[in-house]
């Protein structure tokens, strides 16, 4: 791992170097042409080469994290034995899977060549789906990734960095149109820059957990940050008093949310597409819920309180997402029905753990109070704002709605 450290510090420099003949010598083109960094038309750069690789190390690595992580937990003392659960397993085994998918992508270009989410111009709808969808990416496994480092803490900072140039990589890339032609050639560097020094940190922060000495999986200085409230996780243990009314508010504004939502997209695909189309609306409206229904009963069990939150957080992302899709992608009705899967999950997840939470007498009370509350007022909202502003409305509610889970 120090080998992996130091190489690591090296690969940074010569990056340093690269993006400074990409300033000093234009003419080499470094970095202009193909959508891609430092390249020389056609061919593969030397950055895109490095990047490849480097991703590629990335997913072979987790493979064995995940090897390891097995093997450190069948072999050590109970009382040493590192937390490990099927979920560490699928987390490295993911990981490993998106980093062959980004190396291959940045080996072939394959996203460009066929014009994938628009790619490579898309229109705003199409780079609203893409940032979203590489932001959960990104959330998902750098809240994994900086898990698993805690036991590593000289590679924490290093998941940080990871993290910080990847994101910045990312907000960059949203402003891309709006960059004068003058700086098209620094701002390419900088975007370029964070997206390879990221991949570097990337790969020192994964081979620092995965290649550690067994000391170093020792119980470290690291603060661990905990949930604030803290509930019993045991299944036959509900939520009472003022945490039980504050949750049956956030249940009647999610059955709001999902009938209200169901309604609106009904409506938006008749007018782009057709009425059979809109039909369509309700079998991925239960799909969606069914999905839920199995996470909810999944983590109710495990962490309740938390996969609530995230749930209802990641409605309203869902909700702009299902927006842009009914917009943009119903060319594609099997990825579009995927994407508009996506909001209904997310509600049905959160309606699931407050069933088995909560007296289900209750919680079913405030579920469907709330989902007639929703039925009734989106003619109202129709009416005021059609079909875009009120998915916009909604979006907004649904931030709310999180609010009443997290107080």
């Amino acid at each position: 791992s120090e080998f992996l450290r130091r190489g690591g510090f090296c690969l940074l420099a010569f990056e340093a170097l690269l993006g400074v003949a990409h300033l000093l010598w234009p003419e080499f083109r470094w970095g202009q042409g193909r959508q891609s960094y430092f390249n020389f038309d056609n061919s593969l750069t030397l950055a895109s080469w490095i990047i490849s690789m480097q991703l590629l190390g990335v997913a072979v690595l987790a493979l064995i994290g995940s090897y390891r992580d097995r093997w450190e937990r069948a072999t050590a003392r109970p009382e040493r034995s590192p937390r490990y659960s099927s979920r560490t397993a699928w987390g490295w085994i993911a990981g490993a899977v998106v980093a062959l998918a980004l190396s291959f992508a940045e080996m072939t270009r394959v996203h460009t060549r066929f014009e994938l989410l628009g790619l490579p111009d898309p229109n705003v709808s199409e780079q609203l789906i893409i940032f979203f969808l590489t932001l959960g990416l990104l959330v998902l496994f750098g809240w994994f990734l900086l898990h698993k480092l805690q036991s590593v803490p000289e590679y924490y900072k290093f998941g940080i960095g990871w993290l910080v140039a990847w994101s910045a990589h990312l907000v960059l890339q949203s402003f891309d149109r709006a960059i004068p032609s003058g700086w098209q050639t620094e701002f390419s560097l900088v975007t370029g820059l964070t997206y390879l020094f990221g991949c570097t940190l990337l790969l020192i922060a994964v081979g620092g957990y995965v290649l550690r000495s067994n000391a170093a999986s020792q119980p470290t200085a690291i603060k661990q940050w905990r949930w604030p409230v803290r509930f019993s996780s045991g299944r036959n243990q509900t939520w009472t008093g003022r945490t039980q009314t504050w949750i049956l508010l956030g249940v009647g504004g999610t059955a709001f949310t999902l009938i209200f939502l169901q309604i609106i997209l009904f409506q938006m695909l008749t007018i782009v597409g057709d009425y059979l189309t809109a039909n369509s609306v309700i079998s991925i409206a239960l799909l969606g819920m069914a999905i839920g229904g199995l996470i909810g009963y999944l983590t109710a069990r495990r962490v309740p309180y938390k996969a609530m939150v995230s749930a209802s957080l990641l409605l309203p992302v869902a909700i702009l997402l299902a927006f842009a899709t009914t917009v943009t992608l119903m060319d594609s009705p099997l990825v579009a029905s995927v994407v508009l899967m996506a909001p209904f999950i997310c509600a049905s997840t959160v309606l699931t753990i407050a069933l088995v939470k909560i007296d289900s007498h209750v919680a079913y009370f405030a579920d469907l109070v709330g989902a007639g509350l929703g039925a009734l007022l989106v003619n109202a909202a129709l009416t005021s704002f059609r079909e875009e502003g009120s998915l916009l409305f909604l979006a907004g509610f649904a931030f709310l709605v999180a609010a009443c889970f997290i107080a």
